[in-house]
């Protein structure tokens, strides 16, 4: 998340921690890599006691693997490209596709 962010380590770690609280533009662009509404991202900031409940599902697998079915297997590059990808427009994400796809192997 840091990378995709443009931050140090320490600071999403910070966030993580409520240590310190990201900003509102920082806050959009956490909940655009997430994939999650800003208004949920702005409620579990506001009552991270609530956090607990807002898990509606397990967690990913962590181990990685050659045909991943989820994120928790994906490599670490694998898992930056995926949160730079949902911080493109519609336009950046087409030309990410289509880059994708001229470059892969046949």
């Amino acid at each position: 998340m840091a990378d995709a962010l443009h931050i140090h380590r320490a600071t999403c770690s910070y966030y993580e921690l409520g240590k310190t609280q990201p900003d509102f533009l920082r806050i959009l662009e956490i909940a655009q890599i997430l994939a999650i509404p800003v208004e949920t991202m702005v409620e579990l900031l506001a009552h991270p006691e609530r956090a607990a409940l807002w898990q509606t599902r397990s967690r990913a697998p962590k181990k990685v693997a050659d045909a991943p079915v989820s994120l928790g297997q994906l490599y670490p590059e694998e898992k930056i490209l995926v949160a730079l990808y949902r911080r493109c427009g519609e336009e950046g994400k087409r030309l990410v596709r289509e880059t994708a796809r001229q470059q892969a192997k046949p």
